[in-house]
């Protein structure tokens, strides 16, 4: 039986989203696993430890991991993208200032 263009269409498809899927959960892992905390990360290392809790508080990260992956998978399907660390803005405003 031979290989239709639809079904290599179909199979390449699949291919695409099982290995986005796959590195998707791979940059969640290594992001939560990497040492230091968010704040320290991201923030600042010497941010007030109350502040740290409210700002791990606000962006779910005293949530469980499995909770905080749900989010993440969820958030990603609705092309919610999140706020930019740098631009302090929405992902999805700075990628489509990028775009041609």
């Amino acid at each position: 039986m031979t290989n239709t263009p639809v079904k290599l269409v179909l199979k390449r498809l699949l291919s695409s989203i099982m290995v986005m899927f796959l590195l998707i959960t791979m940059i969640f892992i290594l992001l939560r696993i990497s040492p230091g905390s968010f704040t320290q990360k991201f923030i600042s290392p010497d941010l007030n430890p109350a502040l740290a809790e409210q700002i791990n508080n606000s962006f779910g990260l005293n949530e469980p991991i499995l909770l905080q992956y749900k989010n993440f998978l969820t958030n990603l399907i609705r092309g919610d993208f999140g706020v930019s660390y740098s631009f302090r803005e929405p992902v999805s405003t700075v990628i489509s200032r990028h775009l041609p």
